[in-house]
């Protein structure tokens, strides 16, 4: 009987350490999906649509900026809670934003406020930081 306590004991121990990792592990599987379609949308731009009139843009600037506002989302909704992980992408979120997406989006999509909400939110905050944290 006695090791049946110990075992539950154990279990009892455990099991939040591992869900814990098994909940990085998800963030970790979810960050790295969003990057690499992100990426893989980027690389579509320059290799396609460059070049190419604001009507043929269309289609790809809509894939591209709702990958923007769900990476946004999942980190302002928490979703996406590992600072290490987020640390890590703010630098790459900011370039396509500032680089793509201001340069690429409709002038209403800049400037309505219920356009990308999520990404407009996570850009503000993410330049702030990224302004203090070169400044100290």
């Amino acid at each position: 009987m006695k090791s049946l306590g110990h075992s539950l004991l154990l279990v009892d121990l455990c099991l939040p350490l591992q869900l814990r990792s098994t909940n990085k592990t998800r963030q970790l599987e979810l960050l790295e999906t969003v990057f690499r379609d992100t990426h893989s949308l980027e690389q579509l731009f320059y290799e396609k649509y460059v070049d190419e009139p604001q009507n043929k843009k269309k289609y790809w600037r809509q894939l591209f900026f709702q990958q923007l506002e769900w990476f946004a989302y999942l980190v302002n909704h928490k979703k996406i809670k590992d600072n290490e992980f987020i640390e890590f992408f703010k630098k790459p979120f900011v370039d396509w934003c500032e680089k793509i997406f201001a340069r690429y989006a409709e002038p209403d999509q800049i400037t309505e406020s219920d356009r990308f909400e999520e990404l407009k939110l996570l850009y503000t905050i993410t330049k702030k930081q990224l302004q203090i944290s070169r400044s100290t």
